[in-house]
């Protein structure tokens, strides 16, 4: 079956492997308990659930997507090294591509699961990204990040190199490119004692 799909943005693609599928066998259950058109949205309810079967200790870090029977549509399922314990995001981008929060920073991917580029912040030494991604006109993303650094600061009540966590914005191009940072610990004086004894 090929389906089209109309994106919030006017722009669209067809879609020809979608049908329906037999969820695995650790896919959540899903049951629709109210089933009345006028009160929805037409189209796809994706979620990203937090897991933990046949995978260890560790979370099952998938997503799925249902449409309004309750019926399976869709599923990616990350590989076996990418950990999702925060944010459970999935974004459809302009082009019809998936933009997936993970822990160490995000991936785009094709719907058929296909890997279009994955950035890795933490291998990049720009720590942890959190909260949203942005995805911008010029076709780069911003987005958070925390990193722990280790300094002197003069405020401290332990002498020495103390542990600090500056924030950060990252823009990165479609490719996985650092296009630009900007680092709080630039800009802020570390010196400065906020609050008085």
């Amino acid at each position: 079956m090929t389906v089209l799909v109309i994106l919030v943005s006017g722009l669209y693609f067809l879609w020809s492997s979608f049908s329906k599928l037999e969820p695995p066998s650790w896919a959540p259950e899903v049951n629709v308990v109210v089933y009345d058109q006028d009160l929805m949205q037409p189209g796809w309810t994706v979620f990203g659930p937090n897991m933990n079967a046949n995978k260890g200790e560790e979370e099952h870090p998938s997503y799925f997507a249902f449409d309004e029977s309750g019926e399976l549509v869709w599923y990616y399922e990350q590989p076996g090294d990418v950990i999702t314990y925060g944010n459970k995001d999935l974004e459809v981008l302009p082009d019809g591509n998936y933009l997936i929060h993970i822990d160490k920073g995000f991936r785009v991917i094709e719907p058929d699961g296909k890997l279009v580029f994955e950035f890795d912040s933490i291998d990049l030494g720009l720590g942890e990204i959190h909260h949203d991604i942005t995805f911008t006109p010029d076709r780069t993303f911003i987005a958070i990040a925390s990193k722990v650094v280790e300094l002197e600061a003069a405020w401290t009540q332990r002498p020495g190199v103390n542990k600090i966590t500056t924030e950060l914005l990252v823009e990165v191009d479609y490719t996985g490119d650092i296009v630009w940072v900007w680092d709080s610990l630039d800009h802020l004086d570390i010196n400065r004692i906020a609050l008085e004894q």
